[in-house]
């Protein structure tokens, strides 16, 4: 019983450091909360992201859905990629930023609030406007 006890504080230790209904600085994980679950929220995820013009690589084994890269306006040199995951009735979302005039295959992952010369709220922005319309009963920001 005291093994169980230390592996669940071991692995609670490993997970999210923090959880809220607004950004804050460090936050690297948005999850959406949904009314659907499973393959049906996976479905309609990827029917959203592709009406937005995303290209999308998709594997309905692991309902995962990650989108081919895509510059933004305000920093032409930069291109970034949606990560998501659906776990039950919740998306969680990571974003990747390169640097695009290379074609860089290094990324940086998206941290609010902690990106130079706003890049990181260019991302962040640029996700959210992309994601108006999709239905969501809640929003939460995650650092893991």
């Amino acid at each position: 019983m005291r093994s169980l006890y230390i592996l669940i504080l071991a692995l609670a230790a490993l997970g999210v450091k923090g959880q809220s209904a607004q950004p804050f600085k460090g936050a690297n994980k948005i999850v959406f909360e949904c009314k659907d679950s499973g393959e049906d929220l996976y479905v309609r995820l990827g029917k959203h992201l592709i009406s937005k013009g995303y290209m999308i690589v998709a594997d309905k084994d692991f309902l995962n859905i990650r989108t081919k890269r895509r510059s933004f306006s305000d920093f032409s040199n930069y291109v970034y990629a949606i990560n998501s995951i659906i776990e039950n009735n919740r998306v969680s979302f990571t974003i990747d930023i390169a640097d695009g005039s290379a074609n860089s295959s290094r990324t940086m992952a998206w941290r609010h609030a902690t990106w130079p010369a706003g890049i990181s709220k260019g991302a962040y922005e640029h996700f959210l406007e992309y994601m108006i319309g999709f239905e969501k009963l809640n929003v939460y920001y995650e650092e893991y």
